[in-house]
C-alpha cells in the first residue's frame, strides 16, 4: 500500500518534457510495508514539505527521472528516500533523513543523480549508493550518528563525493567498496568509529579513486586509528594527495596495504612523514641544487629520466656510489663527457678485476652494450647471468641476443614463467598465472527468473540483509507442498581465462529457516553447453536461518572459453510459509596475464 503514488505522471525532458505534479505538505503514516510516497514511471514531479514515517520507505522512486525531492523529512521508515531501477537525474535536496532503518538516502542502480544539502543522522547508512550507481554527485551533506557509515559506495564507479560532513557515525566517514574512479574531496570528516577503532576514509577492493583536500580528525581513538585505511592489496592505484590530519588526541595515520597507491604532498600520518608527490609533465619537474642554485640532481618526468650534475661549459659532474660500512664492493655510475663513455663498475668480487658493462659511442647507429671494452668476454650480446651460469637454459637468466634486438622476452619457462612479445602483449604459464575470481551478487547480471511448469506458485523477490550484508533472492510459499522456481543466469568468462585452480570450486552462498524443504541445487553448464560435473549439486546451507557458503568441488575437464559463458540455473524450494535465500557466486581461475 501507498500514501501517495504518482504512476506514469509526467515525462521527458528539455524540449519533449511534459509536464508532471506536486506532492506538498503530506503527513504519510504506516502504510503495511509500502510506501509513504511512491514516483514509478514518474518524471518532472516536485515532492516537497512532506513527513513520512513508520513506512517500509518514506519516498520511493522507481524508473522515474528528472524529479526534485526537497525539503521533506524521513524519519523512523524502514529506509527514508530509496531512488531505486534506472532512476536517474533526480535532485534530492535540503531534506531531513532520521531514525530510519536501514538507510537515510539509497541509490540503487540508479545513475546522474544530484544529492546535496541534505541531514542523514541516526539511521543504519546515511547515504548509501549501490549497485553499479555512477555520474552521481553527493555535496553538502551532513552525514552523523549513523550506526554505520556517513556515505557508503558499493559496486558503483564516477560518483563525486565532496564537501559533505560525516561525523559520529559508528564505523565509518565515507567506505568506498568495488568502487572505482570516483572523487572524495574537500570532505570534514570527525570522530567516526569507535574508542579504540576509526576509520575516516575506509576502501576495499576499491581502484583508481582520487581523495584529496579531505579534513580528517579524531579525539578519541587509541589503536587503530586510520584516516585513511586501504585495506587490502586488491585496492590498485588510488590517489591520495593533500588530505589534512588531526594532531589530537589519537594522531590518525594512512594505513596503506593496497597496490600501488600513488601520494602527492601527502604525508603518511600526522607527523608529515614519507611524502611522495606526482607532478605534471616537465623537464626539471624536481631539482636538488647546491649553494650556488647549480643542479646536482633533477627529475625530468617528461622524458622519463633522471639527470645528475649540470652539462655544459660550467657543468658540475654528477656520481652516485653505493657502499657498505667498508666502503669496499663499490658500485659507482660515473658521468662522462659526450666524446668518452660512460660505465657501469661492478663490484671486484663479481668478476675479474675491472669488469663492467660498457655503453660505445658509435656516430649515427645503435650504441651496443658489452662486455669486451672493460675485460670482459668481447660479443654481440648480452647476458643477464642467474644463480645457475652455464646450465641450458641459465636458471633465471635474460638473454638479449642479437646486433639488432627485436624479439621476446621469456622469463622462466612453461611450468613457470612469463613471455612479453610486442605484438600480443604478456602471457603468463604454469604457476606464474595470476589466481583471479568471476563473481555475481544478486540480481545476477542478465539472470532469467522461470518455472519448470508445475509445482511454480509462490513468490520470488530480491532484498538486501542489512546485518549480514548480503543481497539476495528469497523464495516463499503459503502453499503445504514444497514449491520451486528457477534463477537463471549466464556468467561471462574473462578474456584473460587460462584455465581453473588447481583444485577448481564452485562456491555459493544460501539461506533457509526450513533445512528439509528448503533446499538450493544447481546445474551448471560450461561453454559447449556440457553439464559441468560438481561434487554435489546440493547448495543448501547446514544450519537453518544462518548465511553459509557452500562450495562444491569441479571434477573432469569442462570446456571453458575465454569469451564465452558459464550457464547457472539454481532452483530455490520451500513450503509452508518458509523463505529460501540465494546469494553470491564465485569462481576462482589462472589468467592469462
Amino acid at each position: 500500500m501507498y500514501g501517495i503514488c504518482f504512476n506514469n505522471m509526467g515525462g521527458g525532458s528539455g524540449t519533449t518534457a511534459r509536464d508532471g505534479g506536486k506532492i506538498t505538505n503530506v503527513y504519510a503514516s504506516r502504510t503495511f510495508g509500502g510506501a509513504g510516497i511512491y514516483l514509478i514511471s514518474s518524471s518532472n514531479n516536485t515532492v516537497t514539505g512532506n513527513t513520512t514515517q513508520g513506512n517500509e520507505a518514506g519516498m520511493l522512486l522507481i524508473s522515474s527521472s528528472n524529479n526534485t525531492v526537497t525539503g521533506n523529512i524521513a524519519q523512523g521508515n524502514n529506509s527514508g528516500i530509496y531512488v531505486f531501477s534506472s532512476s536517474s537525474n533526480n535532485t534530492i535536496t535540503g531534506n531531513t533523513t532520521q531514525g530510519n532503518t536501514s538507510f537515510g538516502v539509497m541509490l540503487d542502480g540508479s545513475s546522474n543523480n544530484t544529492i546535496t544539502g541534505n541531514t542523514t543522522q541516526g539511521n543504519g547508512y546515511g547515504i548509501y549508493v549501490s549497485n553499479s550507481s555512477s555520474g552521481t554527485t553527493i555535496t553538502g551533506n551532513t552525514a552523523q550518528g549513523n550506526t554505520s557509515a556517513g556515505i557508503y559506495l558499493i559496486s558503483s564507479s564516477n560518483n563525486t563525493v565532496t564537501g559533505n560532513t560525516t561525523q559520529g557515525n559508528t564505523s565509518f566517514g565515507i567506505y568506498l567498496s568495488l568502487s572505482s574512479n570516483n572523487t572524495i574531496s574537500s570532505n570534514k570528516i570527525h570522530d567516526n568509529g569507535s574508542s579504540t577503532t576509526n576509520n575516516g576514509i575506509y576502501l576495499t577492493g576499491a581502484d583508481s579513486n582520487t581523495i584529496t583536500g579531505n579534513d580528517i580528525t579524531d579525539t578519541s581513538c587509541s589503536t587503530n586509528c586510520y584516516a585513511i585505511n586501504v585495506s587490502d592489496s586488491i585496492s590498485d592505484t588510488n590517489y591520495l594527495a593533500n588530505n589534512r590530519f588531526s594532531t589530537s588526541a589519537g594522531t590518525p595515520t594512512i594505513n596503506d596495504l593496497g597496490t600501488g597507491t600513488v601520494y602527492a604532498n601527502q604525508s603518511i600520518a600526522a607527523n608529515g612523514a614519507k611524502l611522495v608527490t606526482r607532478t605534471a609533465n616537465d623537464v626539471t619537474a624536481f631539482q636538488v641544487q647546491n649553494a650556488l642554485g647549480s643542479s646536482i640532481f633533477t627529475v625530468d618526468t617528461s622524458g622519463s629520466q633522471i639527470v645528475l650534475g649540470k652539462p655544459g661549459g660550467s657543468g658540475i659532474s654528477g656520481q652516485i656510489q653505493f657502499a657498505n660500512a667498508t666502503n669496499t664492493n663499490t658500485v659507482t655510475i660515473v658521468s662522462g663527457t659526450t666524446s668518452g663513455t660512460y660505465q657501469i663498475t661492478l663490484p671486484t668480487a663479481i668478476a675479474g678485476s675491472n669488469q663492467c658493462l660498457q655503453s660505445g659511442t658509435v656516430a649515427g647507429g645503435n650504441v651496443p652494450l658489452t662486455f669486451g671494452a672493460c675485460g670482459g668476454t668481447s660479443g654481440t650480446f648480452v647476458t643477464l647471468q642467474g644463480s645457475s651460469p652455464g646450465t641450458t637454459p641459465d636458471t633465471g637468466n635474460i638473454n638479449l641476443t642479437g646486433t639488432i634486438i627485436s624479439a621476446i622476452l621469456k622469463v622462466g619457462d612453461v611450468t613457470n614463467g612469463i613471455t612479453l612479445d610486442p605484438s600480443t602483449g604478456p602471457d603468463y604459464h604454469g604457476t606464474a598465472r595470476p589466481t583471479k575470481r568471476i563473481s555475481q551478487s544478486p540480481e545476477f547480471l542478465g539472470a532469467v527468473l522461470r518455472g519448470d511448469g508445475s509445482s511454480n506458485t509462490g513468490t520470488l523477490t530480491t532484498s538486501f540483509d542489512a546485518t549480514n550484508f548480503h543481497n539476495y533472492y528469497n523464495w516463499t510459499t503459503n502453499q503445504g507442498s514444497n514449491q520451486d522456481f528457477d534463477v537463471a543466469t549466464r556468467v561471462a568468462i574473462p578474456n584473460d581465462f587460462s584455465s581453473l585452480t588447481l583444485s577448481p570450486q564452485l562456491c555459493m552462498y544460501g539461506w533457509s529457516d526450513d533445512l528439509t524443504n528448503g533446499t538450493i541445487t544447481l546445474n551448471a553448464n560450461d561453454s559447449s553447453n556440457t553439464a559441468i560435473t560438481l561434487s554435489s549439486s546440493s547448495f543448501t546451507p547446514g544450519s537453518a536461518s544462518t548465511w553459509a557458503e557452500t562450495c562444491r568441488t569441479i571434477s573432469g575437464t569442462p570446456t571453458l572459453t575465454a569469451g564465452g559463458f558459464i550457464t547457472l540455473r539454481v532452483t530455490l524450494q520451500a513450503a509452508n510459509t518458509k523463505n529460501t535465500r540465494l546469494g553470491e557466486f564465485r569462481i576462482d581461475y589462472l589468467g592469462k596475464f
